[in-house]
């Protein structure tokens, strides 16, 4: 306690010192612990319900491997799993769908949860308000309940209790709000959580009738004593014979013959039904935040590790000028391991007012990171600090006091009494611990400034890629009928509709529309093979697909490089159907020869048909994001949409066009609202938002490590200057020049900086395998990144070493000789 008051004094008495270190402290530990919240939540934190081990999902795993939940399982699969698996407690299903929802007269598309009536007493979760969906809300009926998500609820109605009993529409059919999900539950979504829950039955207000497409996913509870290898074990060899069984209680799609129909049964047959644990969630992101996960974990530990060397640096600094106060405390009785300690609790008591700091870095700093991520519509995400990244602040707290603290204490040892007094004993040499502090600061900025002009430049790459399409003034609108209650067959007017009005818009030139729009990570994939070849497994899902309507490739801003360009002849289905391919497609199925003319087929497990034939070959494009190859891709043109993506080419800015979309699109039928709506640029903005996010933090911190390099080497050479006044007095009464001064300075420059940069290059050359997969177009180790990181480092020693030169070459001699 003695300690501790006397830290607090002195702190008190040096309240510019104690700022600096405090806000440095701040930001470094802030750092690592933002990171860490957004890793324990997108990564680490299990779901907020009972007993999350014991929750799995269901998938299907194709011959090839390939792991899939599209499609799901038909419905009558979850009874059929609760009567037959015996390692099972419960079954439940689940799946995602877009609505358009009406609420005090205006119309906004949300994501919505089709749930059965055991979703939440499987996961045994309790309400904040209200009721949940139960077993008897699940039966068909004339109305139904709805649950809103905590953080709509708090969006849309301001968090009113009164909320319960009042109706919303949803497609046009109104539906009674019984309850409030919990705070923190997102529905088995770590990011993208539905915003409204409705009980799977409700699909009969909108479907056909009994369809293959009423297809969903399932999940499972196993119980206590069953692990989920074991339950996924009895799962698997029970999903065949339940795929028979299943499908004699379902009328498939009449879209189908029967011959389609048999194979789909047996291509489902031929799947393996397997569980995956989701303890941790569902999540979207996750794949890809892995692989972001230790670029920034070691970019934010390089900062913290250069924060912990600045500050030594200073305390020892400030231990020189406090010499002596310490040497008077010896000379009383106090033991070195006294004075040691005392440092030490100065940098805990720093330490523990920094990490305070940190969680005000942390709250703030959530929502920019939040701002990052994909969303293209309203993400609820929150980083917010849990007792697991608390912890971790703690023992970043700890550690930093006891890295930034260990050189002084060392230094303090390795001290004798009288030259802390400053009277006699040996001559003041250069600061070995300072320069080495500086030197390990400088190579850690190294690391930091060569990563980041890595990752800036591979983000320039990307965004610079040719994208196959004219982005320029090109925007896409994400439109699905099915939100407003538009049930299939009645679409088709309604997409001419569309596009006839939209035609019409003041700066519009042109309008087409395409099933699948481009960058959105996913896209659909067939598989394929030239007619009369076998398709084998390994063929699997080895093309992409999509149906455009007429004149889009000329809308799209792409090129017909061989045959011709759809026609209106083309609309009409006959086999083989017309087909326009890519160069990749044209280059994997029918090498060295003329693709017109030649036919390919669909299928699995047979020898290729002449489905389709080829009438023109269009240039690559990428197609799910940035960084992927242009793929294989093969086109149909059509005039019957369901969902599909409006392609709308400006002759101006697009921000008075997208307005225009929008009141146009709510006139053209009652709650039809677009459910994303942007430019071809923001859409590869949205795409490349871990490139952003990496770029964007790897830029603040080398701009940081640059900063601390200068106050670094400021304050190493003020202690140098400091340790030496007497000699450079009797220098300067010996007839030194300022030159020798300067010269001597640099040398304590150069020792510090050189090493520096040899250590950190070698060190970020011996981590390029973690950076590597990041980058692209850019090597590691390259070029143009290491030059302009030598450069900075060049300009700031310079720049730092600039007011310790000037106040040492001011120096009086007799003045310095006589405080000595």
């Amino acid at each position: 306690m003695r300690a501790l008051r006397y830290s607090l004094r002195n702190l008190a008495r040096n309240p510019a010192f104690s700022a600096v270190i405090v806000l440095l402290l701040a930001f470094g530990i802030g750092a690592n612990t933002l990171i860490f919240t957004a890793v324990d939540v997108l990564l680490l934190r299990d779901l907020p319900v009972e007993h999350p081990e014991q929750l799995a999902r269901m998938e299907s795993v194709y011959p090839s491997g390939f792991r899939s939940i599209v499609p799901g399982f038909p419905e009558p699969f979850r009874p059929l799993l609760r009567e037959h698996a015996r390692s099972l407690r419960d079954v439940f299903t689940a799946i995602d769908e877009e609505f358009s929802l009406e609420i005090s007269g205006r119309t906004e598309s949300v994501m919505a949860f089709k749930v059965s009536g055991n979703f939440y007493s499987a996961l045994g979760v309790r309400p904040h308000l209200g009721r949940l969906i139960a077993d008897d809300d699940d039966r068909p009926g004339t109305t139904y309940p709805v649950v809103l998500s905590y953080a709509f609820w708090q969006r849309a109605f301001a968090g009113r209790a009164s909320v319960l009993g009042e109706k919303v529409r949803l497609r046009g059919v109104p539906f009674t709000i019984v309850g409030v999900a919990p705070r923190g539950f997102r529905h088995l979504a770590v990011e993208g959580a539905p915003e409204v829950v409705i009980p799977a039955a409700a699909e009969d207000l909108w479907s056909i009738g009994a369809d293959m497409d009423r297809e969903t996913q399932i999940f499972v509870r196993v119980r206590p004593e069953v692990s989920i290898v074991q339950a996924s074990a009895e799962v698997e060899s029970l999903h065949p014979g339940l795929v028979d069984e299943a499908y004699n209680r379902v009328q498939l799609s009449t879209r189908l013959t029967e011959e389609q129909k048999q194979s789909y049964i047996a291509s489902q047959k031929r799947n393996r039904a397997v569980l995956e644990p989701i303890s941790r969630g569902i999540s979207r992101l996750r794949k890809q935040f892995a692989l972001a996960v230790q670029v920034l974990m070691g970019a934010v530990g390089a900062l913290l590790l250069l924060v912990c060397a600045n500050i030594a640096g200073l305390m020892l600094a400030r231990g020189e000028a406090a010499r002596k106060d310490i040497a008077v405390r010896l000379s009383l009785g106090a033991t070195r391991f006294t004075v040691a300690w005392q440092l030490i609790v100065d940098a805990l008591v720093l330490s523990i007012l920094g990490a305070a700091g940190a969680m005000i870095v942390t709250r703030w700093g959530g929502p920019l990171l939040i701002a990052f991520l994909p969303a293209r519509r309203p993400q609820t995400l929150e980083l917010i600090p849990d007792g697991r990244v608390l912890a971790f602040a703690a023992g970043a707290c700890v550690v930093t006091a006891l890295a930034m603290s260990i050189v002084p204490a060392l230094h303090l040892f390795r001290a004798d009494l009288a030259s802390l007094m400053g009277r006699g004993g040996p001559r003041q040499r250069r600061s070995r611990a300072g320069i080495a502090l500086v030197a390990l600061q400088v190579a850690l900025s190294a690391v930091l400034l060569a990563g980041g002009g890595a990752l800036v430049r591979t983000l320039h790459q990307l965004r610079s890629a040719d994208l196959g399409v004219d982005r320029r003034n090109l925007v896409v609108v994400m439109v699905n009928p099915a939100t407003a209650g538009v049930k299939f067959g009645d679409e088709a007017g309604l997409v001419d509709q569309i596009v006839r009005r939209a035609k019409t818009l003041d700066g519009v030139e042109g309008v087409s529309v395409t099933s699948y729009p481009q960058m959105r990570g996913i896209g659909p994939k067939t598989t394929v093979q030239p007619t009369g070849t076998p398709i084998r497994d390994a063929d699997f899902l080895n093309t992409t697909f999509n149906s455009v309507s007429l004149n889009h490739f000329q809308n799209a801003g792409m090129r017909i490089l061989a045959g011709r360009d759809f026609q209106l002849s083309d609309v009409t289905p006959k086999k083989p159907r017309e087909a326009i391919v890519s160069q990749s497609f044209a280059r994997k199925f029918f090498p060295r020869t003329d693709p017109i003319g030649r036919t390919f087929g669909q299928g699995m497990n047979k020898t290729a048909s002449a489905d389709y034939v080829v009438v023109g070959v269009v240039n690559d494009v990428r197609f799910r994001s940035m960084r992927e190859e242009s793929p294989p891709i093969f086109y149909q043109v059509t005039d019957k949409f369901f969902d599909f993506a409006l392609y709308v080419r400006t002759n101006r800015a697009p921000g008075p066009v997208i307005a225009g979309l929008r009141a146009m699109l709510a006139s053209a039928g009652p709650g039809l609202a677009p459910s994303e709506v942007g430019t071809m640029e923001q859409d590869i903005e949205t795409s490349l938002w871990q490139e952003r996010l990496i770029a964007a933090i790897a830029s603040v911190f080398a701009a940081a490590s640059a900063v601390l390099i200068a106050i670094g080497l400021h304050g190493m050479l003020a202690y140098s200057i400091a340790r030496r006044t007497r000699e450079i007095g009797i220098r300067m009464a010996l007839g030194a020049r300022p030159g020798h001064l300067v010269e001597m300075i640099s040398w304590d420059v150069l020792l510090s900086v050189v090493p520096g940069i040899v250590i950190g290059l070698a060190a970020y050359a011996a981590s390029s395998r973690v950076i590597s997969p990041v980058l692209y177009g850019v090597r590691p180790m390259d070029a143009i990144s290491i030059a302009i990181a030598i450069g900075l480092i060049a300009l700031v020693a310079t720049v730092a070493a600039f007011i310790p030169a000037r106040r040492a070459i001011s120096i009086e001699p007799a003045e310095a000789l006589r405080q000595e």
